[in-house]
């Protein structure tokens, strides 16, 4: 069976994943969220998806609090990125988005999320220590995170944490943990190659690549 594969949400913060495999039965945790939650509000609105979204950092609360309240009064807003795109979601599909002010890591600890050197730039890092500035905030591990919610499988994740996802993929693969749909950003060429081929290695097969730091597409194979 060939395997349909479309773009979810705006050109800056869309994904490409197989929708005919897409169901509202889904678990799906999205890890890093920014200014530009495109991709989830896709999700809850067009395949009555929840979606729990993970981001400690005080500007993507801001900007998701701003769209509750868009929603809610009938008001169009969009991301921050330049697009010429606006969140479709409508007042009932907006309850299907839950967000937690959590970081993800490879344990569960306090860290520091370092700024980007651009002020502009909402993206703070746990590895990249670009500047002098930065806030700190309770990390967990996805397994942490799936005790506390009761989850027993991920159908869908999707990451893009500014270069913890190398620490965060291997610990949750030593935790048994395979989502069925993995999305995400690799940042570092560094680990790049070692780390696809971990993925590759536990099941997975790639769909879909693209961009300048590369988003990535996979789905496990049963």
């Amino acid at each position: 069976m060939e395997i349909e594969l479309k773009m979810l949400g705006s050109p800056y913060g869309g994904w490409v994943v197989p929708i005919h495999r897409l169901n509202n039965n889904f678990i799906c945790y999205c890890v890093g969220a920014g200014e530009d939650i495109s991709f989830e509000t896709t999700l809850a609105h067009n395949f009555n998806i929840n979606v729990s979204i993970f981001d400690p950092t005080p500007r993507a609360k801001e900007h998701f609090n701003n769209l509750i309240n868009c929603t809610i009064n009938g008001r169009k807003t969009s991301p921050i990125t330049g697009d010429k795109w606006y969140y479709g979601i409508d007042k009932i599909n907006i309850n299907r988005l839950k967000f937690f002010p959590y970081g993800v890591w490879s344990k569960k600890e306090m860290k520091k999320f370092y700024a980007p050197s651009n002020p502009q730039y909402v993206s703070h890092s746990i590895n990249s220590k670009l500047s002098n500035e930065f806030f700190e905030a309770q990390c967990y591990t996805i397994k942490d995170l799936m005790e506390m919610f009761n989850d027993q499988h991920i159908d869908l994740l999707k990451m893009d944490i500014e270069g913890a996802e190398n620490e965060v993929i291997k610990n949750m693969f030593q935790d048994n943990i395979f989502p069925y749909i993995l999305c995400i950003e690799i940042e570092n060429d560094s680990y790049k190659e070692n780390l696809i081929k971990t993925i590759l290695s536990n099941k997975y097969k790639k769909l879909y690549s693209y961009g300048i730091t590369e988003k990535f597409t996979f789905i496990r194979e049963e």
